[in-house]
């Protein structure tokens, strides 16, 4: 007696990243080389952990290790999984000129690969390449867009607190987006005319001058520390 067929087809097994992303023989229409997992792949997992862990050993940020460990993915495809102690300064320039020539990569995005694979070389290969500078894409000049004081004061006059504080504190200090969304009241030093920024980019302090003038009063809501945001987790009572 023949099996009835299901209604609802077991779904394909999910992507696995840990195989060089499966296939890399598809990016933006473009064929590359297909690979086939083979013994070298136990070797590509200890390369990949040591690159993880000489980066957290730098204390290099999460986007780092995320961006660095994406690259080598596509390196280890494009090498055609050979084996990481076999690879060379060919292969290197090879996986450069690919994304150069082939992908058409931006010259921002061609230097973050030339950085990944080469501090890849460098730290976990135990490898210094040899002359690859020609390699590195060279960025246009380009003039950035300012807006006039005017245009800046306009802006900031249409905004409602505690927008207008945030605003005022990425124009007037220079501040990152996330940087003045994640300051604390104590950061603020009036008298001496500071801001303390925590855990900046890099994960690094530094400290800020705020423009001269009297201060803009703060709004209830932004005098308030909530359970969980204080630093020192020792809230006035």
């Amino acid at each position: 007696m023949a099996k009835a067929k299901r209604k609802h087809p077991i779904p394909p097994t999910p992507f696995r990243q840990s195989e060089a992303q499966g296939q890399w023989n598809k990016v933006r229409g473009n064929n590359i080389a297909e690979y086939k997992p083979s013994e070298n792949g136990s070797a590509w997992n200890i390369a990949k952990t040591n690159l993880t862990n000489e980066i957290k050993v730098r204390h290099y940020s999460k986007n780092t290790l995320q961006t660095y460990c994406g690259w080598l993915t596509k390196f280890q495809a494009h090498a055609k999984n050979k084996n990481p102690t076999e690879l060379t300064d060919e292969d290197f320039k090879n996986f450069l000129t690919f994304l150069a020539v082939n992908l058409k990569v931006a010259a921002s995005t061609q230097n973050q690969a030339f950085n990944a694979i080469l501090f890849f070389f460098r730290h976990v290969l135990k490898k210094e390449p040899g002359e690859i500078k020609s390699v590195r894409a060279k960025h246009k000049p380009y003039l950035p867009v300012v807006l006039t004081r005017k245009e800046i004061n306009r802006v900031l006059g249409n905004l409602s607190d505690p927008y207008h504080i945030i605003v005022g504190l990425l124009y007037g200090c220079g501040l990152r987006l996330f940087e003045s969304l994640q300051l604390r009241v104590q950061e603020f030093n009036f008298d001496d005319g500071m801001l303390t920024v925590h855990d900046g980019k890099g994960k690094k302090d530094r400290a800020v001058t705020i423009l001269p003038g009297p201060p803009r009063t703060f709004p209830a809501p932004a005098m308030q520390i909530g359970p969980g945001t204080d630093r020192t987790q020792d809230e006035p009572t």
